[in-house]
C-alpha cells in the first residue's frame, strides 16, 4: 500500500497519528536511504523528553512529601505515574532510533513495529486516557462533592487508570509477538476507542471550566477551596495544554490531508526529514512538558527557590544532551586534522560544566526537600565547592584556549600546521582540568586550606582570566575580520566551524557573563545594593543561571555546525585552505 493511499485511511482526532507496521519503515523516521537519521525531530524530543522524567520524577517525590494524606489527588497521583512512564518510553524509543541510524542495530520489522506501536499504543494513549479520567474526577467532585468523598472516587477511578493500561499494554505485548490478523483488528478497535476518548477528554475538560467558574462564584471554605482549586487548576492548565500544543498536529494533519493534498508533509520530508507522526511525537512531548512544570511548579510549598533550581537543571541538561550530540557528531564528522583538538576539548569542557551542575543542583534540591542532617549540609557545601573550583574554571580554561587557538591560526597559519597548536593546547587544557579536580579533592579530605579561601582565590586568579578572554576575543574578531576581507572568497564557502564557535562565544559571554557582573558591580558601587533588596534572586543565584544559558547556547550551536554537511562542491574549492578541519 503505498503512502499516499494509506494517508486516506488514517483516521482524524487519534490520540496519535497511527500508521500501520505494515507501511514502509520511512514512516517512522527510521530508515537511512529516505535521510532521516539527521532529523530535527529527534534531536528536540530526546531532551525534552529527558526533562519530562526529571520533572515528574521531582513532582512524584513531593507528592510523597506533602501530599500523602490528601484524599483528593489520587486520580492526580496515577496520572503523574501514567505521564513519567511515557516519558520513559519515549527516551527509549528515541535512542532506538538513533542505535537504528547509527548502525549499532539492525532496522528489523520487530524493531519497527516496538518503536510504532509501543509509543503509540501502550503509552500515548495512556496519558490521554489517564487525562480523562482526571477531568471525570474533576467533573464528579464540583457535582457530587458529599458523595465523591464517601464512595472514594479518586481512589476508583486511579485504580481503573492502571488496569486500563495493563490491560492495554498486554494487548499490545500479545499483539507484537504474535501478529495475527485477529489481533491487529483489536489493534484497531482499541484505536477507534481511544480516538472518542480523546475527544471525550476535550468535552469533559469544558464541562469542567464551566463548573470551575460557578464554583469560583460561590462562597465556600476558604481552606477546602485552596486545596480543591490546586488539582483544578492543574486539571485547567492540561486542558489548555492540550487545546494548543497536544490539538495543532492533529489540525495540522486534517489540513494537509484534506486541503493541501499531502504536500505539507512532502515539504516536511524533504526539508525537515520528518512526518506527521515525528511532528505530533514532538508537540505531544511538548505538551507534557508543560504539564509537568505546571504540575511541580502547584504541588511545591517551596515554588519561586524550586523554579531557580528547576531553570538550571534544566539548562544543564539541555547543554549535557546537546555537548553528548556534539561528541558523537564531531566523531562521525569526516576530517583531516587530528581527532584530539581544541573543538573537542571545548565540547567536553560543556559535558563536564552540566554534569557537575546537575549534581550541585540536585545537592540542593535533595537539602531543600529532606530533613537538614550533617551529612547533607556536607554534601551541600562539597558540591558547591567542586562547582566554584571544578565546574565553571573548565569552561573559563577551555573558552580562553579556544580563543589563543584561533588568534594562532589566523596569525601563523603555516606554522599553527607544524606545531599541532590544537593538539597541545587541548593537552594543556586537560592537564588544567586534572589540577583542578586534584585540588578539589585534596582541600574536601585534607582541609589543608578551607574551601572558602580556596575558593576565594580561584576567583579572584579567574577574574583576571575572565579579562584576558575578553581581550583574546578581541584580537581574534579584528583578525578574522581582517582575513575575511582579504580572502572573501575563499571564506564564503570554507566551513569555518571552529571560528564561528568562537564567535557565537564570545556574544553570549559578553551577553550572559559579563552583563550580569557589570549590574552586579554597579549595584554594589553606586546603588548601595538597592537592586539586591529590590530583585527576589540573588546574584549568586543569577550568575549560575545566565552561565548555565551562555553553556547551553554555546552547546547547542556547536552542534547545530557539526550537523551542518557541506555540499562536496566545498571540499573540492576549499582542499588547499589551511583553515580546512581546524
Amino acid at each position: 500500500m503505498s503512502p499516499s493511499l494509506w494517508a486516506q485511511v488514517i483516521p482524524f482526532f487519534k490520540g496519535t497519528l497511527v500508521y500501520d507496521h505494515a507501511l514502509s519503515e520511512d514512516t517512522c523516521g527510521v530508515t537511512r536511504s529516505s535521510g532521516c537519521g539527521m532529523a530535527v525531530e529527534r534531536y528536540i524530543t530526546l531532551p525534552v523528553s529527558c526533562i519530562n522524567f526529571l520533572l515528574l520524577s521531582a513532582t512524584f517525590l513531593v507528592y510523597l512529601r506533602f501530599h500523602r494524606v490528601s484524599s483528593t489527588v489520587g486520580i492526580l497521583l496515577s496520572h503523574i505515574l501514567i505521564c513519567l512512564q511515557y516519558s520513559i518510553v519515549c527516551i527509549l524509543c528515541v535512542a532506538f532510533e538513533f542505535l537504528v541510524v547509527h548502525e549499532v542495530i539492525l532496522n528489523t520489522k520487530l524493531v519497527h513495529d516496538l518503536i510504532a506501536w509501543t509509543i503509540q499504543d501502550a503509552s500515548q494513549n495512556a496519558v490521554y486516557l489517564s487525562g480523562a479520567l482526571l477531568a471525570v474526577d474533576r467533573v464528579l467532585i464540583m457535582a457530587f462533592p458529599v458523595r465523591y468523598s464517601f464512595l472514594k472516587i479518586t481512589k476508583k477511578l486511579a485504580a481503573a487508570n492502571f488496569l486500563l493500561f495493563f490491560l492495554n499494554a498486554a494487548v499490545v505485548a500479545v499483539t507484537l509477538v504474535l501478529d495475527q490478523k485477529d489481533l491487529r483488528r483489536l489493534r484497531a478497535q482499541l484505536q477507534d476507542a481511544y480516538k472518542i476518548i480523546f475527544l471525550a477528554e476535550i468535552f469533559l475538560h469544558f464541562v469542567f471550566l464551566v463548573q470551575t467558574w460557578r464554583y469560583s462564584k460561590r462562597a465556600a471554605n476558604s481552606q477546602m477551596k485552596k486545596k480543591m482549586m490546586q488539582t483544578n487548576q492543574i486539571t485547567l492548565f492540561q486542558m489548555g495544554a492540550l487545546l494548543t500544543v497536544g490539538l495543532f498536529p492533529k489540525v495540522l494533519y486534517a489540513v494537509d490531508h484534506y486541503f493541501l493534498h499531502e504536500r505539507l508533509e512532502d515539504d516536511l520530508q524533504i526539508y525537515w526529514q520528518a512526518n506527521m507522526y515525528m511532528v505530533d511525537r514532538m508537540f505531544f512531548s511538548f505538551h507534557e512538558l508543560l504539564t509537568a512544570a505546571f504540575t511541580l511548579f502547584k504541588l511545591s510549598h517551596n515554588a519561586r527557590v524550586l523554579y531557580e533550581e528547576s531553570v538550571s537543571s534544566l539548562l544543564s541538561l539541555f547543554s549535557l544532551v546537546a555537548s553528548a550530540l556534539s561528541f558523537i557528531a564531531y566523531l562521525r564528522t569526516p576530517r583531516t586534522s587530528p581527532l584530539v583538538g581544541m573543538l573537542l576539548a571545548h565540547i567536553l569542557s560543556c559535558s563536564l560544566f552540566s554534569v557537575v551542575n546537575l549534581l550541585c543542583l540536585s545537592a540542593i534540591f535533595i537539602y531543600d526537600h529532606t530533613v537538614p542532617s550533617y551529612n547533607l549540609v556536607l554534601l551541600l557545601l562539597h558540591s558547591t565547592f567542586v562547582y566554584q573550583t571544578v565546574a565553571r574554571p573548565s569552561v573559563y580554561v577551555s573558552a580562553v584556549f579556544l580563543a589563543v587557538d584561533r588568534v594562532l591560526l589566523l596569525a601563523f597559519p603555516i606554522r599553527y600546521k607544524q606545531w599541532r597548536v590544537s593538539f597541545h593546547l587541548a593537552l594543556l587544557t586537560s592537564l588544567l582540568w586534572a589540577i583542578h579536580g586534584a585540588l578539589a579533592l585534596l582541600v574536601i579530605f585534607t582541609q589543608v586550606i578551607s574551601q572558602y579561601r580556596t575558593s576565594y582565590y580561584l576567583m579572584r586568579i579567574y577574574s583576571a582570566v575572565f579579562l584576558l578572554e575578553i581581550v583574546l576575543h578581541s584580537v581574534f574578531l579584528f583578525k578574522y575580520w581582517r582575513h575575511a576581507k582579504s580572502q572573501k572568497n575563499v571564506l564564503a564557502t570554507a566551513p569555518q566551524l571552529i571560528n564561528h564557535v568562537t564567535l557565537f562565544q564570545m556574544v553570549t559571554l559578553t551577553a550572559f557573563c559579563i552583563l550580569p557582573n557589570a549590574v552586579e558591580y554597579l549595584d554594589i558601587m553606586i546603588f548601595k545594593y538597592a537592586l539586591t533588596s529590590s530583585m527576589k534572586i540573588s546574584y549568586a543565584k543569577m550568575e549560575r543561571l545566565s552561565f548555565s544559558l551562555n553553556v547551553l547556547l554555546v552547546s547547542a550551536f556547536t552542534l547545530s555546525k557539526l550537523l551542518k554537511k557541506p555540499k562536496a562542491k566545498v571540499f573540492a574549492r576549499t582542499a588547499k585552505n589551511p583553515h580546512n578541519g581546524t
